[in-house]
C-alpha cells in the first residue's frame, strides 16, 4: 500500500492540474492532503485520481484524505 502526505498550500487554489501530476506520478492508495480547505478542488482532484474522499474542517486550515478504497463512514473530531 503506497501512502502520500502532501501539503497542498492554501487550499491548492490555482494549482490543480499540477497537484494532479504530481500525485498520478506516485500512484497512491492513500493520499493525506494538509491545507485542504478547497471543497470543490479537493472533490475534482479526487475525481480525477479516481479517489473516493472525505474533508476535515480545522480551525484555520482542512484537511482531507482521499483514498481508491470505498470510505463507508467518517468521523472528524475537533480538536
Amino acid at each position: 500500500m503506497r501512502i502520500v502526505s502532501y501539503n497542498i498550500l492554501d487550499g491548492g487554489t490555482g494549482r490543480l492540474d499540477p497537484l494532479t501530476a504530481v500525485l498520478e506520478r506516485q500512484r497512491p492508495d492513500v493520499v493525506g492532503l494538509v491545507e485542504a480547505d478547497d471543497e470543490p478542488l479537493v472533490a475534482e482532484l479526487a475525481r480525477r485520481l479516481r479517489m473516493d474522499f472525505v474533508l476535515a474542517a480545522g480551525t484555520r486550515k482542512g484537511s482531507a484524505l482521499l483514498t481508491r478504497f470505498d470510505l463507508r463512514e467518517s468521523v472528524n473530531h475537533a480538536l
